[in-house]
């Protein structure tokens, strides 16, 4: 042990240099290899809609779109509202997939329709693609034996209500009873499934209605690309093919239409999947798309 005055002031002055040379060197490291860890913020979107529940706010995601223009001032005032919702809500309310990977979900509304339905399942069963049909209740009620040839060949179903009013005009008990559960009580009696997706008639809810579904563990799914395929003055057959190829993108959610007098829906549909594919997309059903449930789990299970 140094006697000497100086030396000891020495010593510990070097302790001290050392002590703070060892702590910036050990934040530095961390500092590094955090560094060379983190995704870019590109990246950063978790690739099922069930991780961003469990992500919670701070997850960084893109901005949910409607990517169709159409200028009126009726659309402009339902994409902004839908992708306020989509941006409030990402959880339960969802127009398309947070992932990056180059899948597309094809989403048939409004059947199912004895003359439309089966020429859908067929073309989609020669080119080996797997939908999803948001089907409403009075219509299955008809047409029972073309809601389980859906599910037998391997497509998704979710709930598009009982008899397509718009939510936003009814109270949320009216929506709930007579409409969604109505329709899935319906679906579960008839096939075992209780449909978790729910598509609102229009695309149109409330917040308060996307909450109380959200609580019940229902995803609302809307659509990122609108095909059109429903307006008589634009579902010429290659107009609807074009209209979803120029706004195309990973994970897109695709609206288009299976109920009656669709017959230019059936006519693009060939053309619409071999356009995708040869883009490098592959049309899924929304629960591969989502990564998600498209069904709730019975009790029995």
């Amino acid at each position: 042990m140094p006697s000497n005055p100086q030396q000891t002031y020495w010593l510990h002055y070097l302790w001290i240099y050392g002590f703070v040379i060892l702590a910036f060197g050990v934040v530095w490291e961390m500092n590094r290899t955090t560094t060379k860890t983190k995704k870019p913020s590109g990246e950063a979107r978790p690739d099922s809609i069930d991780a961003m529940v469990f992500a919670g706010a701070s997850q960084k995601t893109k901005t949910p779109m409607l990517r169709n223009t159409n200028h009126t001032q009726e659309f402009e005032q339902f994409k902004t509202e839908v992708e306020r919702q989509a941006y409030l809500y990402p959880q339960f309310f969802l127009l398309e997939s947070p992932s990056f990977q180059k899948k597309v979900a094809l989403t048939f509304d409004d059947g199912p329709d004895t003359t439309v339905t089966p020429e859908v399942l067929r073309i989609l069963k020669a080119q080996k693609v797997k939908a999803t049909f948001f089907v409403v209740g009075f219509k299955i009620l008809r047409h029972k034996a073309l809601l389980q040839q859906m599910l037998d060949e391997g497509h998704c179903i979710g709930n598009h209500s009982f008899d397509h009013p718009n939510f936003k005009t009814q109270a949320w008990p009216t929506v709930w009873q007579e409409q969604v559960e109505k329709t899935e009580k319906l679906t579960e009696k008839l096939t075992g499934k209780k449909m978790r997706f729910v598509r609102p008639p229009y695309g149109q809810l409330t917040d308060a209605q996307i909450k109380e579904l959200g609580k019940k563990d229902y995803r609302v799914v809307n659509w990122s690309i609108d095909a059109y395929d429903w307006d008589n003055q634009k579902n010429d057959p290659e107009a609807v093919c074009d209209r979803i190829m120029n706004n195309i993108h990973p994970g897109a959610i695709i609206l288009m239409h299976n109920g009656e007098k669709r017959g230019n829906t059936v006519l693009a549909l060939p053309a619409l999947i071999r356009r995708l594919r040869a883009e490098g997309y592959e049309p899924v059903a929304l629960d591969e798309l989502l990564a998600t449930m498209a069904y709730h789990r019975s009790a029995q299970e």
